[in-house]
């Protein structure tokens, strides 16, 4: 972390805290490998407050978000930058201001305080640094990506993310020209520009081999567990057409139907949730991690968090019970907001899962296989755009049962008519 970088957090915390407190021993600590979090490194910050007259002593923390030292993700970092920055200063106080006024109450606090940052968003620089406010010391935590979701867990979780679409979705109802100005408008641009992507193309040396070789492991996958032949054909022609550490670009480029298509976090899965457990059950939910918000369909935030973070028993055994609850805690959103649900029947939103897979069905496979489960990125400033590069034996049989469920379900629910290849 360069000095100027430094420099600016001290400046964000002194505008946070105020004059009357003097800032010392500040430091910053690495919290996550570089590349583990892309575009970003993730820092802690920890200072002593030294007070006024009057005032005693106390200490802050909070999380650093700044960019990577490789370049071409130092591109990727002002998009994000621009777009996470925009979520916490006018995204949010939008939507909280939408629910004093139509629920007369404050809106259910599901997102980390914004303490500030250096730069506004259209001036961002490779030096930008925003500060978010440390949840682990009022007692968050993220479930371990490697155990997932139980019943009761992932039942909490979805109450929080069907009132998360709610809001921004009854704001769409009731206030459509507020929402198209500071809601839809933001979550529209685009997360990577042609030139990022093009230039992540080239950084992968041969990709028409890489994605055979991915291929071949992953049929070999579902021949091992006895997936039926034709759903093995289909995703033979899937696979040769998609190269699935990539197949993220769909989230931003297959538009979602209405009208149910609202804010959408975009990136929901269990390491961008935050948890108290208090008595054994979760008491609070937050949300985290807003890099890739959009404005799309509900249900790729759904079956994008469900097959990617719920142990897979759970899912197996409960799907359509979950798919079920979260859309009743959606609709009870939009009656809380005094909305006219006619058009958000039940019928319309299960048949746009469809288009939703077609967004997300790619993404999901990658995430399960080579993320979910995949290894911790190494402490380096080497680093390499995402490979899927494996042997059988590398993937966790967790991981493996959950693609595979994936796949069954994709074709026996008929969820596959809009995915290339799949028809």
């Amino acid at each position: 972390m360069s000095e100027l970088q430094i420099k600016k957090i001290y400046q964000i915390l002194q505008v946070y805290v105020g004059k009357e407190w003097s800032i010392c021993n500040l430091e910053v600590v690495p919290l996550l490998p570089k590349g583990e979090n892309y575009c970003t490194n993730v820092l802690g910050v920890s200072a002593s407050l030294k007070p006024g007259e009057g005032k005693q002593a106390r200490a802050i923390r909070a999380i650093a978000k700044c960019s990577v030292s490789t370049g071409i993700f130092k591109i990727g970092f002002l998009n994000i930058y621009q777009r996470e920055v925009n979520f916490y200063t006018r995204i949010i106080p939008c939507l909280k201001e939408f629910v004093r006024k139509h629920c007369n109450e404050d809106m259910e606090d599901m997102f980390p305080e914004f303490y500030g940052c250096s730069d506004q968003p259209q001036k961002a620089t490779a030096d930008s640094i925003l500060l978010i406010e440390d949840l682990t010391t009022k007692g968050f935590e993220i479930k371990d990506r490697f155990v997932g979701y139980d019943y009761d867990e992932i039942q909490a979780v979805l109450k929080t993310v069907a009132f998360f679409h709610g809001v921004s979705l009854a704001m769409k109802i009731k206030d459509p020209i507020s929402f198209e100005a500071n809601i839809k408008s933001l979550s529209q641009i685009d997360l990577f520009s042609r030139e990022v992507m093009e230039r992540l193309w080239e950084m992968v040396p041969d990709v028409e081999q890489d994605n055979e070789s991915n291929a071949k492991l992953l049929l070999q996958i579902l021949e091992d567990y006895h997936i039926p032949q034709q759903y093995i054909h289909k995703m033979a022609n899937f696979l040769a057409s998609q190269y699935l550490p990539f197949a993220g670009e769909k989230l931003h480029t297959v538009p979602g139907t209405e009208p149910f298509s609202t804010l959408i976090h975009n990136d929901l899965w269990i390491n961008n949730i935050m948890h108290i457990i208090r008595n054994g059950s979760t008491s609070e939910t937050k949300l985290i991690d807003f890099q890739m918000y959009r404005y799309n369909h509900p249900a790729n935030d759904l079956m994008h968090l469900l097959f990617t973070s719920v142990k897979h028993a759970v899912l197996k055994e409960h799907l359509d019970d979950l798919i079920e609850f979260y859309y009743k805690e959606l609709i009870t959103s939009l009656l809380r907001m005094e909305c006219d649900i006619s058009g958000f029947e039940k019928q319309q939103f299960f048949k746009d899962i469809n288009v939703s897979m077609e967004a997300v069905f790619g993404h999901i496979i990658y995430m399960i296989l080579f993320v979910v489960f995949g290894k911790r990125k190494s402490d380096s400033d080497n680093y390499e755009p995402p490979s899927i590069k494996g042997k059988n034996d590398d993937i966790p049989e967790e991981a493996k049962k959950n693609f595979c469920f994936l796949v069954e379900q994709v074709f026996k629910r008929n969820w596959c008519i809009g995915i290339d290849g799949l028809q």
